[in-house]
């Protein structure tokens, strides 16, 4: 079980998320990601440059020196959901379409759902959970919230 979703306050009342949590919901996911003979690499890259993904030889790029080392979870399980849905044929449509808003939304929330399967399935008592809590420890994008939510009440069915 994952005791390292504990919010709890420090002296300047902001959150913290013990880097266990973090650290162990990754390596979760690598395991998943191994389960479907996903690799995934890491480099070290500039703090902003996001990871890639290229569903053609199921390859993740991951950065180490990522700004908001909170979130490689989420941009781990993104990477993931684009592998599986096998986004490299629509690569050519990518840019012309508004495809990519497609293909983006529907990673977006297939790895939120993978997100959230993983972690309430470790927790004693994942109704204690919000999905504002959720969001923060993982750094996950406030525009995404309404996923959250979503397989927040659809769990453990999703």
């Amino acid at each position: 079980m994952w005791n390292g979703f504990s919010y709890y306050e420090d002296n300047s009342d902001e959150d913290f998320v013990d880097p266990n949590f973090i650290e162990e919901l990754t390596d979760s996911l690598l395991s998943y990601a191994k389960e479907l003979d996903i690799q995934v690499k890491w480099a070290e890259l500039n703090p902003y440059t996001p990871p890639a993904s290229d569903p053609k030889v199921a390859t993740i790029v991951l950065n180490s020196s990522w700004h908001l080392p909170n979130q490689i979870p989420y941009q781990l399980a993104h990477e993931i959901e684009h592998i599986k849905h096998h986004d490299e044929d629509y690569q050519f449509l990518y840019f012309t379409t508004d495809l990519k808003k497609t293909i983006e939304r529907d990673a977006n929330v297939d790895a939120i759902r993978l997100l959230v399967n993983l972690f309430m399935g470790q927790m004693n008592f994942p109704e204690q959970v919000n999905y504002q809590s959720f969001m923060t420890a993982l750094e996950i994008p406030y525009s995404l919230r309404y996923y959250v939510k979503q397989a927040m009440m659809d769990y453990p069915d999703n």
